[in-house]
């Protein structure tokens, strides 16, 4: 299954979760729209593991994201390698 069909499935549940809750489909995507905003604006993106499952970005063809996530991962990779230089020396 693509990640497309996977998320549909997994959003129509979601959904459907939500109305048998009682709760307005309106209130429940404003309220989650103001955290996706806020987590997707960030430039660089730290503490993604280096072994992340990429495919569904990849899939997307987003590549802008996975960039972000790739230079957070670089710059630690490079600072660990800087202390474990200047330990060495």
């Amino acid at each position: 299954m693509t990640y497309y069909a996977a998320h549909a499935v997994a959003e129509a549940i979601e959904c459907d979760a939500v109305e048998a809750d009682g709760y307005s489909l309106a209130e429940y995507t404003a309220f989650w729209n103001q955290w996706e905003k806020h987590e997707t604006d960030e430039k660089e993106w730290y503490g993604v593991p280096a072994d992340l499952y990429m495919e569904p970005y990849v899939q997307c063809r987003d590549k802008k994201t996975m960039k972000n996530m790739h230079v957070g991962v670089l710059d630690r990779l490079k600072e660990k390698a800087r202390r474990f230089q200047s330990s060495v020396i």
